[in-house]
């Protein structure tokens, strides 16, 4: 029900309710309109039949058939008035008069005619007195043509009302969400960037409340990442200008020396690239990841409701990504093992959700294969889209995990038990893309086919550290 974009969800919650006000009110609205007109064709039924008892009484009394026919004749010309029948207390037609013939949807109302009694109620035509005041029976029958008319205005004007309340309920709700919408699409599309290391985007400050902190917030960790970064090229550059003098230097003097002036030039960048990514890592954890652990902590206060658990589904989902990247760049944790080991921690919370079955081996060779945090980052990616396609779309009760050693490369077989579906979708399929991509990236090859247990089975094949 809620997929699709953040814009998109948040118009289906504030527009469902909306319908659902407008057509409860509409509903009774129009149930009281129709018994209004119901009540108001019997009350102009009960004032006919008094004005007929009024007229004919005494013609009744007398017995005069030729006075009560002209009765008839004048009762007839009375609007929504379709026939008039004059009866003896014995129930014996004296005078039958009726305006059309054809039948219609019409609605009769019979009342005795008493002997010096004021008549207050209809009496029904299959349950008359037998008083002895009676001197006979009036049966009027009322055409509901006007009532029907009138019937149809209350239909017209309750869609009308609806039609204009529903129109105008969608386009405030698309002029006052707009904002909002807005607001956390832009949040997202230049994290997105930022995390592609285009350290110059900013999102921009539209919100309100909360929301216009938390933008002000996420733009100062940008512009510390990107003088962090903007600081580590200059230092980078100034460290080798001047190791390349020096190495030049000791060149004329010593050829003896190219070894050592490499190896310690390669010392050199990977230790200010280390420190820099470790203070670059410690900042987007202390900064970010602590707001999000906070933003966490307030929406798990509030009170259960289906916009509760998207807010905090969100926000779960970009502290796992945090968390994936921050392990990914770990100088002191980049061996294969500690990284399988991270991403397994990681992935049996969901798995135990779920109800799935997990069997992970991983043998003693991965404990020596070191990967860069951008070849560890790009393997977290590829498991992470594979798991997750398992998860959401296969319907699998078991997933296999295992490594193995073959040649100079190293094997990881990831395959289910649910259904193939892995290339079916839109979203399935850019994903695989990403997938490719990443593994291309790694230096990897990656293979997606069909597995005997029924699911999908996905091979990565990484070249060791000596040919990477």
């Amino acid at each position: 029900m809620f997929g699709g974009t953040i814009k998109q969800q948040l118009r289906i919650i504030a527009i469902a309710p909306l319908l659902m006000v407008i057509l409860i009110v509409s509903v009774f609205l129009l149930k009281d309109s129709l018994e209004y007109i119901d009540n108001d064709l019997d009350k102009r039924g009960h004032e006919i039949s008094s004005q007929a008892v009024a007229l004919s009484e005494f013609y009744f009394y007398t017995g005069d058939v030729e006075k009560l026919t002209e009765v008839a004749e004048k009762l007839l010309q009375i609007d929504m008035l379709n026939s008039v029948r004059f009866m003896n207390k014995d129930k014996s037609e004296w005078v039958y008069r009726v305006k059309d013939s054809n039948d219609g949807d019409t609605k009769k109302y019979t009342v005795p005619v008493l002997s010096g009694v004021e008549v207050d109620d209809f009496i029904p035509i299959n349950n008359v007195s037998s008083d002895p005041n009676v001197l006979g029976y009036i049966q009027v029958e009322l055409t509901k043509d006007s009532i029907n008319k009138r019937r149809k205005d209350v239909y017209l004007k309750s869609m009308t009302v609806t039609s204009v309340a529903l129109l105008t309920g969608l386009l405030l709700s698309y002029f006052f969400g707009r904002k909002l919408t807005n607001s956390i699409t832009d949040l997202f599309e230049t994290s997105s960037k930022i995390e592609k290391r285009n350290y110059r985007q900013r999102c921009l400050e539209n919100g309100s409340g909360e929301l216009l902190r938390f933008q002000k917030m996420f733009n100062k960790m940008a512009g510390s990442l990107q003088h962090n970064e903007e600081q580590l090229q200059a230092e980078i550059e100034q460290t080798l200008e001047a190791l390349n003098k020096t190495i030049d230097e000791l060149a004329i003097k010593e050829r003896d020396l190219d070894e050592t002036r490499d190896k310690t030039l390669k010392l050199v960048r990977e230790k200010a690239v280390a420190d820099e990514r470790s203070r670059i890592m410690k900042d987007i954890h202390d900064g970010i990841g602590g707001q999000l652990m906070a933003s966490l902590s307030l929406i798990e206060k509030e009170e259960d409701s289906e916009i509760r658990e998207n807010i905090h589904s969100i926000l779960s989902d970009c502290l796992g990504d945090f968390r994936l990247i921050i392990n990914s760049l770990n100088v002191h944790a980049n061996t294969l093992s500690v990284l399988l080991a991270d991403y397994k921690y990681s992935l049996s919370k969901k798995i135990e959700n779920l109800d799935i079955e997990l069997d992970w081996t991983m043998e003693d060779f991965t404990e020596s294969i070191v990967l860069t945090p951008q070849q560890g980052l790009h393997l977290l990616r590829i498991l992470q889209e594979a798991f997750t396609n398992i998860l959401k779309h296969s319907g699998a009760t078991g997933i296999g995990f295992h490594t193995y050693q073959q040649n100079e490369h190293a094997v990881i077989v990831i395959e289910d038990n649910g259904k193939f579906l892995l290339c079916e979708s839109e979203q399935m399929g850019h994903g695989l893309m990403n997938m490719k991509s990443r593994a291309q990236e790694l230096g990897a090859e990656l293979d997606i086919s069909k597995s005997k247990l029924g699911g999908c089975r996905i091979i990565i094949v990484i070249p060791l550290p000596s040919t990477v």
